[in-house]
């Protein structure tokens, strides 16, 4: 008997859809969030319809190219018309869905915004000299797809009212609490210890763990900033584990040789924690990202496979050609294989000591594992399910989380979130772009965005920072800058802390004066009061108004400088 597959389902496609007469918007989770007017007449436009999490590695694709630089971390939507709103939360299979949205007069006269669910992952198989073949999951998803609605009216319809009732959502179900204030704001560093790196070995070019800052250079490099006046300094430790920043199959937490010993991290943690400071130290877990002989990883037998039964490779893309690169690859990790893998290194890792742990992987995507044994076929949903696993497995044993991107699945686990989206794709459908990540945590996670000395703009950088709430971060070594380059490191090209330190000194004295205030508290407002003119109130009454244009701007009795922001005081 044959059956055609379920390939798709669109769930209430017209529901709360706008005519060509409405006025309003629709909100699509697209990076830090962005706002698509009703009827803004870009029917030239492709139709937002991107994947919640990104794209599954095990999905592959030839000669894919990264179309848009973010990506849809919160699996919500909602659309306002007029003085109501609607908002959704897909609750279950968010794994499995797209958020897809478009105006009006392109295929009908509505302005819709809904969500698609893929049941059964497909694919093709290219044939040589034969063309291709369709291939799909050997079975259909069998759990269930839920999305809640929620509804809004008056003042409240709007992304403001929207991001308020995510927040209470994840409060209520994950019993989330407030953060209390510190004296002064956090300043998330992450440190490089060591990469991959070709060099002459008795007259013959060999690939080299190198370091670049060992465990007693990063004493002394904390030492400096703390004479810079930065305080309450989180290390985030990267390519300190066995092999680097792409490290060896984690079955151990064995420390990379070149930059120092077990007693002298345990020492370094201490040196941190007698200042108040915090060492969490990086590794993951979903990827492999260096295979060797005795390493316990058989690529035929851990790897994930695809759709046409291969062997998973995640590749890296060109940041210049946006293709990817067919020398640089890791292996996919079976998701059947995380939980043995964490706690093989769990065990090994509590010989540190150490309360804190990052996760640089697992809050960044999640894949799938396409074989065809029904008891080993492992889809996205139930992916997802055992990166949980992992996150609630750590948390039960007093690790404190930090992670980085922060997909919906990990925030109720995390103590921080690095790489936060700041801002949205940009798509030619969008109209502006809004901070709905930010609203939706501040107050009960800590966040920040990426390292600010790679971020090209540095004051446009720090100016956006105060808009969103979020905290500085900066991302250095004790070598110099040009060590990376010519590696496949090259990408982190202002790591050197000498190169960006008075300038972090600086911006820390100047955030810390503005967010110091408004520590442990809700974004409750936020408004472009003109053009380029951004306004975040916090529920203490503290007003942040931030000027991007470059020229002097005044707004609601308040004379704001050209790239400048102004703190305005007053209780709600």
């Amino acid at each position: 008997k044959h059956t055609f597959p379920l390939l798709d389902i669109d769930v209430l496609e017209f529901f709360g859809a706008a005519n060509v007469e409405q006025e309003g918007y629709m909100f699509v989770p697209d990076g830090s969030g962005a706002l698509i007017d009703l009827n803004n007449g870009r029917t030239y436009s492709a139709a937002y319809n991107e994947l919640v999490y990104g794209r599954d590695n095990t999905l592959d694709v030839r000669n894919e190219v990264i179309r848009h630089p973010e990506t849809v971390r919160l699996p919500v939507f909602g659309l306002k018309q007029g003085d109501n709103a609607f908002f959704a939360i897909i609750e279950e299979g968010a794994a499995l869905a797209r958020i897809r949205a478009d105006i009006s007069e392109k295929t009908d006269n509505y302005n819709k915004i809904f969500a698609q669910f893929t049941p059964i992952p497909r694919g093709v198989i290219n044939l040589d000299h034969a063309g291709q073949v369709p291939s799909y999951q050997s079975q259909i998803y069998q759990g269930d797809f839920v999305i809640r609605y929620g509804f809004l009216a008056g003042d409240q319809a709007n992304y403001v009212g929207m991001a308020n009732m995510y927040q209470e959502y994840l409060v209520n179900r994950y019993d989330l609490v407030l953060r209390e204030p510190a004296d002064n704001i956090p300043f998330y560093l992450e440190l490089v210890a060591a990469i991959d790196k070709r060099k002459p070995i008795l007259g013959i070019s060999r690939t080299v763990t190198f370091p670049l800052t060992t465990i007693s250079q990063s004493r002394e490099l904390v030492q400096d900033l703390v004479n810079a006046g930065i305080d309450n300094i989180k290390v985030k430790y990267s390519g300190w584990l066995d092999g680097g920043i792409k490290h060896d199959y984690p079955t151990e937490a064995k420390i990379e040789r070149v930059i120092g010993t077990q007693n002298e991290l345990m020492s370094f943690n201490d040196f941190l924690n007698e200042r108040g400071f915090e060492l969490y130290p990086s590794v993951g877990f979903l990827n492999v990202y260096r295979n060797t002989v005795f390493n316990d990883f058989n690529p035929r037998q851990d790897g994930s496979r695809l759709l046409n039964r291969l062997v998973a490779r995640s590749y890296q893309y060109s940041t210049s050609m946006f293709t990817r690169d067919n020398r640089l690859y890791h292996y996919v990790l079976s998701p059947s294989r995380v939980g043995p893998l964490v706690d093989s290194f769990l065990a090994n890792y509590d010989k540190y000591k150490i309360n804190n742990i990052s996760l640089f992987d697992m809050a960044r995507e999640a894949n799938s594992d396409f074989r065809y044994e029904l008891d080993r076929l492992v889809n996205r949903v139930e992916s997802v399910n055992i990166i949980q696993e992992q996150l609630q497995k750590m948390q039960d044993q007093g690790l404190k989380i930090m992670v980085d991107h922060g997909n919906s699945y990990a925030l109720p686990f995390a103590d921080t979130v690095l790489n936060v989206p700041m801002r949205s794709s940009n798509q030619n459908l969008f109209n502006r772009e809004v901070p709905f990540f930010q609203m939706a945590l501040r107050g009960y996670i800590d966040y920040a965005g990426i390292p600010i000395n790679l971020s090209g703009g540095w004051h446009v950088n720090m100016l956006k920072t105060l808009e969103t709430g979020s905290y500085p971060y900066f991302i250095g070594s004790y070598a110099k800058s040009s060590e990376v380059k010519a590696t496949d490191f090259d990408q982190l090209y202002a790591l050197y802390y000498g190169d960006w330190l008075p300038f972090a000194s600086e911006l820390y004295a100047t955030l810390n004066n503005a967010l110091g205030r408004v520590q442990g508290q809700r974004i409750v407002d936020h408004q472009e009061l003109a053009s380029r003119v951004m306004q975040t109130t916090y529920e203490n009454g503290v007003t942040i108004i931030v000027n991007y244009n470059n020229v002097t701007m005044e707004v609601n009795g308040h004379v704001v400088g050209g790239e400048d922001f102004i703190i305005v005081e007053g209780e709600r």
